[in-house]
């Protein structure tokens, strides 16, 4: 099926608009060629009414038979006398006002009584039409007015209509034009003419909304990719090389320990499928388990991250002065504080990292450099953050992460209802 483009109903609209015009124009000039027709029609009746008196004086004063009051009107008082033409309902009516069509041509007819004495007597109004109406050439005249001024006011109606259509279009064609040349370049806002009315503004907001919106989910999503790369390439050089190592044999011990860390190294890609899979589940109506987070559990995370400190004269000081309830679950909390730890090592050259808990949040200090020279030095840094960021929020939690003014910085995660149910 062919679409129709803006230029294209607007064409349609002109043409529809044509047609209307000439119709309403045709409607009009008959109506007024009525009016007139009603008019010319009232007037000689009118005329007639006003030389009754006059005729009616003639016979009071004596006239007698046909009286001639201008050059086309006659009176009567014998209805024997009136013309053969008139027919006998106007003859003996009693009161009557009429134009009649005769074989002699068009006339108007009055019908009255007067008093003469005591004695009731008829009189009757003559007068031929033809003089009285207007002519042909007149006629003319006046129907060519009539639809010069009925062409003049509807093209101007047409035009306003046209110029009003297009200029309601421009913002419609102003937007097309810009989705098509902006597919390159999701940088660029969408603009609109200033003038245009309030709704498509409210359009053009709108689109630079969804415009930006989809703009921040294709980054997020490309920096998804690139943090579960980065997060799943560390367990699997573990298990890739301890698999080597468990070829070339060795003692039951050394064994041992290489399987361990497949083990450990499987349980850690699949906490960071978990936690990243809870990501993308929107479910308002997914079931969830309130649980505590416990010292334990944050010691443990301590102890799964300490390798990255290895090398580097740094200290963990975990306090722990209340367990919270959350409902993310194990490899959630093991992704968010483990990521906020292993960014903590990263910026610390030597020290002690602090990590304290209490009922209502989690509070990792170091004495590193500071976000200005830490943050973005590393590709898992920044992602890692993007990543936390993603899963306070989506458990209802309030992350923040600044400067220490003695020194380092401190992440600080409070806890909260989830964010969507």
């Amino acid at each position: 099926m062919k679409r129709s483009s803006t230029s294209t109903m607007t064409r349609k609209l002109a043409l529809v608009f044509a047609g209307l015009a000439v119709l309403v124009g045709l409607v009009l000039y008959l109506l007024i060629r009525e009016a007139i027709m009603l008019a010319e029609d009232n007037v000689s009746l009118r005329h007639l009414e006003a030389n009754r008196g006059f005729a009616e004086a003639l016979y009071l004063t004596g006239a007698t038979g046909p009286q001639q009051l201008d050059e086309v009107t006659f009176a009567y008082n014998d209805p024997a006398a009136l013309p053969a033409f008139i027919p006998d309902q106007y003859r003996y009516a009693v009161r009557e006002q009429a134009e009649i069509q005769t074989d002699y041509g068009e006339f108007f007819i009055l019908v009255d009584r007067y008093y003469q004495g005591d004695e009731q007597k008829p009189i009757y109004l003559l007068a031929h039409a033809e003089p009285l109406e207007l002519t042909e050439h007149e006629g003319g005249l006046i129907s060519l007015v009539i639809i010069a001024i009925t062409a003049i006011l509807l093209s101007s109606l047409g035009a306003v209509l046209i110029r009003l259509s297009a200029r309601l279009i421009k913002p419609v064609n102003d937007l097309s034009h810009q989705l098509v040349a902006h597919q390159g370049d999701p940088e660029r806002p969408f603009t609109i003419t200033p003038g245009a009315a309030r709704e498509f503004q409210i359009l053009t907001d709108e689109l630079n909304h969804y415009r930006r919106e989809v703009n921040r989910l294709l980054k997020r999503e490309q920096a998804f990719a690139r943090y579960t790369s980065h997060e799943l390439r560390t367990p699997l050089t573990i298990i890739r090389g301890a698999a080597r190592l468990l070829d070339s044999g060795g003692e039951p011990a050394f064994r041992q320990r290489q399987q361990q860390r497949i083990v450990s190294a499987a349980t850690r890609m699949e906490e960071t499928v978990e936690a990243l899979l809870s990501l993308v589940r929107y479910e308002r109506h997914e079931e969830r388990l309130s649980r505590l987070l416990s010292q334990a559990e944050l010691e443990a995370i301590l102890e799964q991250n300490r390798p990255a400190a290895q090398g580097k004269p740094i200290e963990f000081a975990l306090t722990v002065t209340g367990e919270p309830t959350i409902e993310a679950s194990e490899a959630v909390v093991a992704m968010v504080v483990g990521n906020l730890v292993r960014n903590a090592i990263g910026a610390t050259p030597e020290g002690t990292i602090q990590i304290h808990q209490d009922w209502e949040s989690l509070t990792i200090s170091d004495p590193g450099l500071g976000l200005d020279e830490s943050q973005g030095s590393d590709e898992g840094h920044g992602l890692g953050l993007l990543i936390v960021t993603d899963l306070c929020h989506r458990y209802g939690w309030q992350f923040s992460l600044e400067n220490r003014p003695e020194g380092g910085c401190q992440a600080q995660i409070r806890f909260g209802p989830p964010a969507s149910r």
